[in-house]
């Protein structure tokens, strides 16, 4: 089974995702192809109007854990029909074991004060030098937040341009953001990413990024989709793309094999 990541920072959103590329990515119209889960990592605050630093709670996410249950079911029902014993659903329902991990939560210790101290660390002014003693700490905070995703070797990560607030506007001004960094420690560990948001259309915003992450870093190029081609009636062919994504991936293990064994 392939693993696929979404980091995002409103559940709402994905959700109209989950309703699109993630259950077409489940492959449940024939039983017998390999499928790929997906899990949503939630945090962040750039959908709200203000800044805030309230956490969710282990509540919601049981909540969020029943609605994509919910989706799964029916997405079975369409193929078992009225057959009692669900053959697709049983087959597939691995999928939907560890769907959504919401990273910093309410009841958590110590998850305040870390959600305070990486958010604080990225609505710094100056990031943009990378000698500079705030984008190490910045740079330090993406790395531990990175550790509490517990990403998978030979997954896809797809990543929201804006998680924090006012991010948006930090990307107008053509300041380093958050989803930048991650993309970069992301592909660093040799694990396929990329880029997706609302304001993926707005020819500005999303040139300003690419225009940003290449003079930031020197990874490869980053694809960035329309949030609407990843929904229900969304573009096929995006998540055909995605899918051979891994594809991609399989084949430069085996390339990076190859090469430890010469010599």
């Amino acid at each position: 089974m392939k693993q696929l990541y979404w980091i995002d920072d409103n559940f709402q959103q994905v959700n109209y995702i989950a309703q699109g590329a993630i259950s077409k990515l489940w492959k449940l119209e024939d039983i017998d192809k390999e499928e790929i889960a997906s899990k949503i990592l939630i945090f962040g605050n750039a959908y709200k109007v203000a800044d805030t630093d309230e956490l969710p709670t282990e509540e919601n996410e049981r909540e969020v854990y029943q609605k994509l249950q919910d989706l799964f079911m029916e997405e079975c029902q369409k193929h078992d029909g009225p057959s009692k014993d669900r053959p697709m659903y049983n087959e597939k329902k691995v999928l939907i074991q560890d769907p959504i991990s919401y990273l910093y939560k309410r009841e958590v210790s110590g998850d305040l004060e870390a959600y305070k101290k990486m958010k604080g660390a990225w609505i710094s002014e100056n990031l943009d030098d990378k000698n500079s003693e705030n984008y190490e700490k910045a740079a330090r905070e993406a790395g531990l937040l990175i550790e509490r995703m517990k990403i998978k070797p030979a997954s896809v990560v797809g990543i929201d341009i804006a998680l924090l607030h006012d991010d948006l506007e930090r990307l107008r001004q053509k300041r380093r953001i958050l989803s930048m960094e991650l993309c970069h420690q992301i592909l660093s560990a040799h694990i396929r990413c990329f880029m997706y948001s609302t304001e993926a259309d707005d020819d500005i915003l999303r040139k300003n990024w690419e225009e940003m992450y290449g003079s930031f870093y020197d990874n490869e190029e980053i694809k960035i989709y329309k949030r609407s081609d990843l929904m229900q009636k969304g573009n096929d062919d995006i998540v055909k793309e995605i899918d051979q994504m891994f594809e991609k991936e399989q084949k430069d293990e085996v390339q990076d094999n190859g090469k430890d064994n010469v010599g």
